[in-house]
């Protein structure tokens, strides 16, 4: 149930009526019937380090009944299943549609409801549901339950660094989602933790919860997402990839931002045309701030980020390296994706970069990330 699936489950649902076309508040619709139980590994004063998750969201969730925990935990960090989420969509469904569920037959499965409301909408599950959803199941799912007047916007987002989709653009603008980073990026196949999907859910059943967000691309001038068909390895790269799109003046600006002219050559590999800094420095900047949004959304030290150790073919590298070598994987990666090769592995990239000799310059060796980074940061 990938995106394709999108479109396709929105207009089933119109087509067969299922939604309702005036609706309560969402408050209304969803009041807390329940209480928040005591749960070993949640906190009301928030997570620990190295963990995430938003009490206040769970406890809306719980006490609305559209999630729960299994004894004495929730498992926040947990990735939540299509059955899981399938449930939550049916019961959202019964107040939307102002349809009852049926009472569960002796025998069905917990999440017979969901699966039976989720075909009905034209988004059959497998035959066992209890595996990972991703992002883009949730959009799919829970989309399909939710008319338009659920939904207001509240934001004006029109574009993603990963997906033109109008039914994930309508999450964003309604406050539901602002992505997995600053820019926006979606990451559709990304799978959802129980804890992720409860801020979700909790923004829809409370609109007091909902985020108004402005993409930092929009804010700083700096378009993601967008492929420039001139640049030989950018335009190959996994489209799930959050890239960095710049015009020539930007593309300028952040070669002299680096200290590197254009055309240095910043990474070979054989066989191939070399990659130049106009190519390679928007994939640094790009690896840098992925790596420190997932960095900061575990919790660690901001101060800490470059004397950080990751550990890369089972030896440590400090940060300066690792964001280095994130930058040639996008690169391995759109080499392998030029050739042809669709499904690319971990070991498929490596292998790659070692048959082809990937190779680093004594520019790019010589260049200081942190140093390139702050410089744009304080541009």
């Amino acid at each position: 149930m990938k995106q394709r699936f999108l479109s396709l489950a929105l207009t089933l649902a119109l087509c067969l009526g299922l939604a309702v076309p005036t609706l309560a508040a969402e408050g209304d619709l969803f009041p807390a019937t329940g209480t928040m139980p005591s749960l070993i590994d949640l906190s009301p004063d928030g997570p620990a380090a190295g963990e995430w998750y938003d009490y206040e969201s769970v406890k809306v969730c719980v006490e609305a009944g559209l999630l729960k925990g299994s004894g004495m935990c929730f498992y926040p960090g947990n990735d939540i299943t299509l059955a899981e989420l399938a449930t939550v969509a049916a019961r959202i469904y019964e107040k939307t549609s102002g349809r009852s569920l049926p009472e569960e037959a002796e025998g069905d499965p917990w999440y017979g409801n969901g699966v039976r409301v989720m075909e009905e909408l034209g988004l059959p599950l497998p035959a066992d549901p209890v595996v990972p959803a991703d992002r883009a199941d949730f959009v799919a799912m829970l989309g399909a339950v939710l008319p338009d007047g659920m939904l207001s916007p509240i934001n004006s987002i029109t574009a993603l660094p990963d997906t033109g989709s109008a039914d994930v653009l309508r999450f964003y603008n309604a406050g539901i989602l602002t992505g997995t980073d600053d820019s926006g990026t979606f990451e559709g196949d990304k799978r959802l933790s129980r804890a992720e999907a409860a801020a979700m859910i909790a923004r829809i059943v409370r609109p007091s919860l909902r985020r108004r967000f402005t993409p930092a691309a929009a804010a700083d001038g700096i378009q993601f997402g967008k492929m420039d068909p001139t640049l030989p390895f950018t335009q190959a790269l996994y489209q799930r990839d959050p890239l960095v799109y710049l015009n020539e003046e930007e593309f300028a600006t952040f070669c002299v931002l680096a200290g590197i002219p254009q055309e240095t050559v910043m990474l070979t590999f054989d066989g191939l045309d070399a990659v130049t800094a106009r190519e390679y420095i928007p994939l640094l900047y790009q690896a840098i701030r992925s790596i420190e949004q997932d960095y900061l959304e575990n919790g660690y030290d901001p101060e800490a980020f470059w004397t950080t150790s990751y550990v890369w073919y089972y030896l440590p590298r400090e940060m300066p390296q690792h964001v280095k070598q994130v930058a040639v994987n996008y690169c391995t990666t759109a080499a392998l994706k030029a050739e042809g090769v669709t499904e690319i592995t971990a070991e498929d990239m490596y292998q790659f970069q070692d048959e082809r000799n990937a190779t680093l310059s004594q520019a790019a060796k010589d260049l200081d990330p942190q140093l390139f980074y702050e410089a744009i940061l304080n541009s």
